[in-house]
């Protein structure tokens, strides 16, 4: 069911209406071969298409920023904790 057009792929692994599912591995989570299809409502393989495909470039770059964003309060919050602990260890230095 694999279309080409334009050099892209039109499996469901790419389309921005599938979510593919996750088995637990030992170690990390490993991609399954299968997924949910939004538009048809089952789970299909991730190798399957059909002609409601569209385009999941704008899901990796939204994701990205998401963890970009995730990323960078982090940040923060750990230089939050940092500065709180080197002021309460001048404060210590300072009683001693």
């Amino acid at each position: 069911m694999e279309e080409e057009k334009g050099g892209k792929s039109k499996k469901c692994v790419y389309c921005n209406l599938y979510e593919g599912y996750y088995v637990k591995g030992p170690r990390r989570f490993e991609r399954a071969d299968r997924g949910y299809c939004y538009r048809l409502g089952k789970v299909v393989s991730n190798g399957d298409g059909c002609e409601s495909w569209k385009s999941g470039g704008r899901r990796y770059y939204s994701r990205k920023l998401i963890a970009a964003r995730a990323l960078n309060e982090i940040l923060e919050n750990l230089s939050a904790i940092r500065q709180i602990l080197e002021e309460e260890q001048e404060e210590k230095e300072r009683t001693e």
